[in-house]
C-alpha cells in the first residue's frame, strides 16, 4: 500500500507533461491565447450564394422536378385555337397560266370560296372564359374554335385585337375554366428557366424549356411605319409555327410573356423566339374590358438611341437613357417643357435605354394618367413631377412610329 502511494505523485507528474506536450503540438508553440484568437483565416476571395451560407433556406431549382410541377400547374390552363378563313380562288385556275402563252380564249370562271386553316394558341385568363392569345392568330378569321386540354370544343368570339403589339382577347361561353397565374414582365432577368407552351407543327399542348436570352427586343416584325410595340423577350425556348399566342412561363408557373414569333431563315425554329411581356398584355386587357379598346398613352417626342457621341456631348457618363431628338408643339412633352436634346432616364422610377423600352412604358398608361419622369439636362439629372406631364392620346395621324 505504501508503494502504491509513493507512485501516485509520479502517475500524475506523466499525466501534465503529456498535457504541455500536447497543448505546445496543438498551438503550434505559441501559447498566448490572445494571438491564437486574432489568427483567423484571411477574407475570402469568393461571394457565396444563400445556399452556401444557410442551407436550410437552400430552395435551388432542380429542372426534372420543377419543371413536372410547373406543367401540372400550367398545362390546363392553355388552349389550342383552330381558324378557319374564307379565301377567294379562281373557278378555272389555268386560266393565268394558258393566258400567258398567248390562248386569250381560255375562260376565267366566276371565283369561288375556299376555307383556309389555321393554328395557334391561347392562355386562359378567366375561369368565365376570357382567353388571351395573339393579334395574327385570329386576324380576319370567319371561324374560331377552341380546343381545352381536356380535348372539348367551343367556338370563340373576339373581344378585341391590338395590332399595335401583337395582343388580342377572345372569350368562350365556358365557366369553371382553370386560369393561368400572370406574373410581373418587369421583373424578368435575362438566365431565368422558361418553358414554352402552346400547339407547334399540329402537336398540341408541347412544352419546350430554355432560359431567357435577352430582354427588350425589337425584332421590327409588327412594322415601323405605325406605333407598333415591339419589347419582346428573348428565349431559346423552341418556339414554332402554332405557338403564337401560348404562355411563355416562369420556374414558378407565372405567365410572364405571350409566344409571338420566331426569328428565322427557314421558317422554323433554328434558336430564338419572341414573347410580348406580359405586362402590356395586361394593360391592353385592362382596356378592351374597360373601355372596348386600347387608349395607349402618348407623350408626343420623337425619340432615337444613345450613342457614346451623344452621351458625350450631353455629359453623360455612358450612353443611357433615350435621346429626344424633337418635340412635337401642343402635346405632353412640350407642355411639360421637355425639349429637344433632353435625354430621358427613368419613366416612373424605371430605366428606360432603349427607344422601345420607353415607348413600352409609357404606352402601358391611359390617356389622361400622370406620369413621372427623370430627365438629364445641362449636366444633371431634373425630376419631373406627375403632375407636370401627363399622356396624350394618340393624333389622327402619327407624326413619329417610335413614341
Amino acid at each position: 500500500m505504501a508503494n502504491f502511494r509513493n507512485s501516485i505523485p509520479v502517475i500524475l507528474g506523466f499525466i501534465a507533461i503529456g498535457v504541455i506536450i500536447g497543448i505546445v503540438l496543438t498551438t503550434g508553440f505559441n501559447l498566448d491565447t490572445k494571438s491564437l484568437a486574432d489568427n483567423k483565416p484571411a477574407e475570402k476571395i469568393y461571394e457565396e450564394g444563400e445556399s452556401a451560407t444557410n442551407p436550410q433556406n437552400n430552395m435551388s431549382f432542380t429542372p426534372q422536378k420543377g419543371f413536372v410541377e410547373v406543367v401540372k400547374k400550367v398545362k390546363p390552363a392553355i388552349v389550342t385555337i383552330y381558324t378557319t378563313k374564307n379565301v377567294k380562288v379562281p373557278a378555272n385556275p389555268w386560266h393565268r397560266f394558258f393566258r400567258g402563252f398567248g390562248f386569250e380564249d381560255v375562260p376565267e370562271g366566276e371565283e369561288r370560296e375556299m376555307p383556309q386553316t389555321g393554328l395557334g394558341s391561347g392562355i386562359i385568363v378567366s375561369e368565365d372564359g376570357y382567353i388571351l392569345t395573339n393579334h395574327h392568330v385570329i386576324k380576319d378569321v370567319d371561324e374560331l374554335r377552341i380546343q381545352l386540354y381536356d380535348s372539348e370544343e367551343y367556338p370563340a368570339e373576339v373581344i378585341g385585337t391590338d395590332p399595335e403589339t401583337e395582343v388580342a382577347l377572345i372569350k368562350i361561353d365556358k365557366s369553371g375554366l382553370t386560369k393561368a397565374i400572370l406574373g410581373n414582365s418587369d421583373d424578368v432577368q435575362v438566365g431565368e428557366w422558361v418553358l414554352a407552351i402552346g400547339s407547334p407543327l399540329e402537336l398540341n399542348f408541347t412544352v419546350t424549356a430554355g432560359i431567357v436570352s435577352a430582354l427588350s427586343r425589337d425584332i421590327n416584325i409588327i412594322g415601323r411605319g405605325s406605333y407598333a410595340i415591339e419589347n419582346f423577350i428573348q428565349t431559346d425556348a423552341a418556339i414554332n409555327p402554332g405557338n403564337s399566342g401560348g404562355a411563355l412561363v416562369n420556374d414558378r408557373g407565372e405567365v410572364i410573356g405571350v409566344n409571338t414569333a420566331i426569328k428565322t431563315e427557314t421558317g422554323t425554329y433554328i434558336g430564338y423566339g419572341f414573347a410580348v411581356p406580359i405586362n402590356i398584355a395586361k394593360t391592353v386587357m385592362d382596356d378592351f374590358i374597360k373601355f372596348g379598346e386600347v387608349r395607349r398613352g402618348y407623350i408626343g417626342v420623337q425619340i432615337e438611341m444613345m450613342t457614346p457621341v451623344r452621351a458625350e456631348g450631353v455629359g453623360l457618363d455612358k450612353p443611357r437613357g433615350v435621346f429626344i431628338s424633337n418635340v412635337l408643339a401642343g402635346k405632353a412633352a412640350d407642355k411639360a417643357g421637355i425639349k429637344a436634346g433632353d435625354v430621358i432616364l427613368k419613366v416612373e422610377g424605371m430605366e428606360v435605354n432603349k427607344p422601345n423600352q420607353l415607348q413600352a412604358k409609357v404606352g402601358s398608361y391611359n390617356p389622361g394618367d400622370e406620369i413621372s419622369l427623370v430627365v438629364w439636362r445641362d449636366g444633371r439629372e431634373t425630376n419631373w413631377r406627375p403632375e407636370m406631364i401627363r399622356s396624350l392620346p394618340l393624333p389622327e395621324k402619327a407624326v413619329n412610329p417610335r413614341n
